[in-house]
């Protein structure tokens, strides 16, 4: 088999440090036995990864692998990795990555412990003596809370030597317990740094009636919710350093005890389009762009948000990341008192949510806990 390069290149004018990457790889008929048969290289020094088999040729050879890596890449620059065949396959003797207790699952890592609850969208994150409660929520289309039932305890995916990946399936349950739409959850925990990857599907089980055969908004096997949202309980004395837009060249940084960073529309100059139209015909945006609020009311506002958010307290440094969070409007961040909650599907929406019958809508963000570095002047 000839080298397969990899060519991975920054372009939002971001240092990456030990940023996840992965990817499918195909591969030629009748060369790659097996996934012990390969290694990934940069220069003459090989990258710890992560490999997987997608799909085999008729003859049982590789035919597709999924990789997963950690990589290091300076601001604007490129870099070329090399996937390459050994001459004597490696073995697999990965030990497993994690401890089953009869209270949940525990995952360590070089940065701490990641607890899963045992069945419950619930985690924990111990990190230098500190302890981070998360969990997932979802309230109905009246705003009242909902209750996650899960069809089993949390089930180990994916494990080797650079994440462990658990999954969580289950319903949610109205107050009076009935069922309102279905959830997976996959938590993937990278083993050298402590990150975890949160990856939440909410998908509605029912079938569209199409009345008139018609696919309309506002269908008989719809449903409606106020807010998807992951949350954190923090200590009192935590201050976020906000940046709404990350890959700004002179970005603003704003420390704030409380804060809430709303993106409601796409922030282009389309974004009262009758494409975002509600059941009732509304169009349900309400300004462009976004804006970033605290206790006094409105700091800053923008078009397309691409926020850092960074919070220290104690002696812990978290740091959240929302890919795609103005393509996927509405979303947002907050934090008041002690709660900081990711917004996924937010409440700040003008009106509720809709999931038409058979759709499912997949959203995840990146939340970092390490220890705070003290720089001494």
């Amino acid at each position: 088999m000839d080298k397969i390069a990899i060519q991975l290149k920054e372009h939002n004018g971001v240092a990456r440090i030990n940023e996840p990457v992965s990817l499918g790889i195909p591969l030629p008929k009748s060369t790659v036995p097996a996934i012990g048969s390969l290694s990934l290289m940069d220069g003459n020094k090989p990258v710890k990864v992560q490999l997987s088999p997608l799909a085999h040729w008729p003859d049982g050879s590789l035919r597709w692998v999924h990789a997963s890596f950690l990589a290091n890449l300076a601001a604007s620059s490129t870099k070329e990795l090399i996937l390459a065949k050994l001459d004597h396959p490696t073995p697999n003797h990965s030990a497993p990555a994690y401890n089953q207790r009869p209270e949940g699952l525990t995952i360590p890592t070089l940065a701490g412990n990641v607890a899963l609850r045992a069945n419950s969208l619930a985690w924990h994150v111990t990190n230098n003596g500190t302890d981070t409660p998360w969990a997932i929520t979802f309230s109905d289309e009246t705003a009242s809370p909902c209750t996650a039932k899960a069809d089993a305890d949390w089930e180990i995916t994916h494990q080797g030597d650079v994440f462990v990946a658990a999954t969580l399936n289950g319903q949610w349950l109205t107050q009076n317990s009935k069922p309102l739409a279905r959830f997976q959850c996959e938590l993937r925990i990278f083993l050298e740094t402590g990150q975890i990857q949160a990856e939440i599907s909410t998908h509605n089980p029912k079938r569209a009636r199409h009345p008139g055969g018609l696919w309309d908004l506002g269908d008989p096997g719809s449903i409606h919710f106020r807010e998807l949202a992951i949350e954190a309980t923090l200590p009192a004395n935590s201050l976020a350093q906000v940046i709404p837009q990350a890959t700004d060249n002179a970005p603003n940084l704003f420390p704030l005890a409380e804060f809430n960073l709303y993106q409601d529309s796409s922030g282009g100059e389309n974004w009262q389009s009758r494409n975002h139209i509600d059941r009732n015909g509304e169009i349900n945006t309400q300004f462009r762009g976004y804006r970033l609020s605290g206790t006094n009311g409105l700091l800053h506002e923008g078009e397309r948000a691409n926020p850092r958010i960074g919070i220290e307290y104690d002696s812990t440094q978290l740091d959240i990341a929302i890919p795609g969070f103005w393509e996927n409007f509405p979303t947002s961040v907050r934090k008041e008192a002690n709660t900081l909650t990711i917004g996924l599907f937010p409440r700040d929406a003008k009106n509720s949510y809709e999931l038409q019958g058979g759709e499912q809508k997949t959203l995840r963000c990146l939340i970092a806990t390490n220890p705070k570095v003290n720089i001494a002047a």
